[in-house]
């Protein structure tokens, strides 16, 4: 529900964006709406009071890398994130020694890439420091990661892409031409694929004959680590939160919480420990995606319900896409309904053929054929979108599914009320 909130950073615009958030939440749950009222209030109050106001602080010593983006590496200092600019080519967990040198604080800056910056956590920023990389004892996370980046050219140019979802050396072509058919969304880890590992987890268990609280659980701590491993995106952690409150709201609160309710906790929770993060658009694709499916989903649909669905979460992901991308692939929908289950079944191959390298890297030169026949028979149109029609489109959008969502629910809790006492007069 931020969609339209990613490209402001006038302070007027965005008090009326903050009310009309509010009125939209309202219209879902005046609960959450009283939680989220007093979720801005405790912002002001305290995140604003205690937020770090040096403009510079000095860096010096050995530092671990915490983050990896495309413009450089994060390390922490006293609770501090402070990204380090180079061209230099390091891994997570590498111990950096850096020479003495002052950052660049991004309190008083207002664009859009240091509102980036912070929605990661970044307070600070150093341009070309003077570093070199450590012997340190490798982790756990980096032998994983540097198994699965040697190997053949397939097979290091997909694997990486289908489990761990990040963009490197080897595979930024292949990103390139996925994003072009309009499939990046379904390669990147996100929701859709912790909802098919734990789906594929609690099938193993329950073949084992393991209780399904006990299966959960043990899906959970697996599902941890690889999210570890991952270094923790924001939409593979929001999926991963929902199922853990799903199951808390199952055993020990007899499912008294929706699910819209419990996206919404979550959500805000996650805009209190860092109220940045509404410009991270893996933040703002991944709610606004769960959003428009929980919201479409409680409509008792008789008929095109997969297909009813798909098309409300591509409808509040398109135009933000558009505006990033300035283009729009005409095929886009009908390449991710297609593609969806190929890349179901490329992830249950990678999870399963990992360690068989050059068997893997047979399947991915198929694989990469079939990808780039869409490819060069994409139809691409250069598009550029303002920020007020992205302003009307998400509020018309929004505004639609909340209506809709209320007649039909309210329309199906009628039919069931008529049906109830339709049985009950036939028994008299």
């Amino acid at each position: 529900m931020f969609s339209f909130v990613y490209y402001q950073t006038n302070e007027k615009r965005w008090i009326l964006y903050i009310v009309i958030l509010l009125l939209l939440i309202l219209l879902i749950s005046w609960k959450i709406f009283i939680i989220s009222i007093i979720s801005v209030v405790i912002f002001n109050f305290t995140f604003l009071s205690i937020n770090d106001t040096r403009k510079i602080i000095d860096i010096q010593g050995n530092y671990k890398i915490v983050n990896v983006i495309s413009s450089g590496y994060v390390v922490e200092k006293n609770n501090l994130k402070i990204l380090l600019k180079t061209k230099n080519y390091y891994n997570l967990d590498d111990l950096l020694s850096i020479e003495k040198t002052l950052t660049e604080s991004l309190k008083d800056k207002k664009d859009k890439y240091n509102f980036y910056l912070k929605s990661l956590g970044i307070n600070y920023i150093v341009n070309n420091p003077t570093m070199k990389k450590m012997n340190n004892k490798t982790s756990i996370r980096s032998k994983i990661l540097n198994y699965i980046s040697t190997g053949p050219d397939y097979y290091v140019k997909y694997i990486s892409l289908i489990l761990i979802g990040k963009k490197n050396d080897s595979n930024a072509e292949l990103y390139e031409r996925v994003k072009i058919i309009s499939i990046l969304h379904l390669f990147v880890i996100s929701g859709f694929h912790i909802n098919l590992l734990i789906f594929i987890l609690l099938k193993f268990f329950k073949k084992m004959k393991i209780s399904h609280n006990y299966a959960s659980l043990i899906s959970f701590i697996i599902i941890g680590i690889y999210l570890y491993i991952l270094n923790f995106p924001i939409s593979s952690v929001r999926s991963f939160l929902f199922l853990i409150f799903i199951f808390l709201n199952n055993y020990f609160n007899k499912n008294k919480l929706s699910r819209i309710n419990i996206l919404t906790i979550i959500m805000l929770s996650m805009f209190l420990i860092n109220p940045f993060i509404i410009f991270s658009l893996s933040f703002i694709l991944s709610f606004s995606i769960s959003f428009s499916i929980l919201l479409i989903s409680n409509v008792r649909w008789r008929k095109y319900k997969p297909i009813i669905i798909s098309s409300c979460a591509y409808l509040a992901s398109i135009i933000l896409s558009i505006n990033i991308n300035g283009w729009f692939n005409i095929f886009g929908f009908f390449n991710s309904i297609i593609f969806s289950p190929i890349i179901v079944l490329n992830y249950i191959v990678s999870i399963l053929g990992f360690p068989f390298k050059s068997l893997l890297n047979n399947y991915y030169i198929f694989i990469d054929s079939i990808i780039n026949i869409f490819y060069v028979n994409s139809l691409v149109v250069n598009l550029t979108i303002n920020n007020l029609f992205i302003d009307i489109y998400y509020l018309f959008f929004w505004f639609s599914l909340i209506i809709i969502n209320h007649y039909y629910s309210i329309r199906y809790i009628d039919v069931v009320r008529n049906k109830n006492m339709c049985i009950s007069n036939i028994r008299k």
